[in-house]
């Protein structure tokens, strides 16, 4: 960095500013194998940022909208607004999160009060199916698979990565649990286990016989 004309440190934000005339960003992250971050400024100048050697341990699933969000971070967070268009209001509260996290967080910047107005949640009603439906829809999959599947996720609440992630040793039939391990939060929890899911679940074994 120090070879290119005009390129000067800046210890406070932690960044280094060069002036547009020196060559296009592709160039500079070429040079340097995408391991840059560029953020335009008013004064014409560059401002290049190392890539932050870990992302605080976060989550694959966050860890992706994070990465989205830290993308589109090419301004301070109070224009987030004019960067941030027709997308949900849980999109823009997440976008709003991510980058102040990266700010803060990653590159170190003192924690500030960011005079963001953010958006109203909607209020929708879900949509409840009845018994009938519900009957209708599971009589539909013949995959004994899919079919522990979906009982699993709809008579225990679980995730589709937690169904994923579950292991023999998580299903308690004597006591009607199933123990999840680093759901949502990074938190364990206990779910119900109906009978039905432990019949389909023994028609899955005897097929298929999982070691794990």
């Amino acid at each position: 960095m120090k070879t290119i004309p005009g390129a000067r440190w800046d210890p406070k934000a932690k960044c280094w500013h060069i002036a547009l005339i020196y060559g296009p960003a592709e160039k500079l992250n070429h040079r340097f194998r995408g391991k840059l971050l560029f953020e335009s400024k008013e004064s014409g100048e560059l401002s290049v940022v190392p890539e932050a050697a870990s992302q605080k341990n976060l989550q694959p699933a966050k860890s992706d909208s994070f990465q989205s969000a830290r993308e589109r971070a090419v301004l301070p967070p109070e224009y987030i607004k004019t960067m941030i268009k027709k997308v949900s209001p849980s999109h823009e509260n997440q976008s709003i999160n991510a980058i102040k996290f990266y700010y803060e967080k990653i590159l170190g910047r003192p924690v500030e009060r960011y005079y963001i107005q953010r958006p109203r949640r909607e209020k929708k009603l879900p949509l409840v199916l009845s018994e009938e439906e519900v009957t209708l829809i599971f009589r539909q999959i013949k995959n004994i698979k899919h079919k522990c599947i979906m009982y699993l996720i709809y008579s225990g609440g679980l995730r589709l990565s937690e169904v994923i992630n579950l292991k023999i040793a998580d299903i308690d039939s004597k006591r009607k649990e199933i123990l999840i391990h680093n759901g949502k939060g990074k938190k364990d929890r206990n779910t119900l286990l109906s009978e039905k899911v432990v019949y389909f679940l023994r028609e899955y074994y005897k097929l298929h016989r999982p070691k794990v």
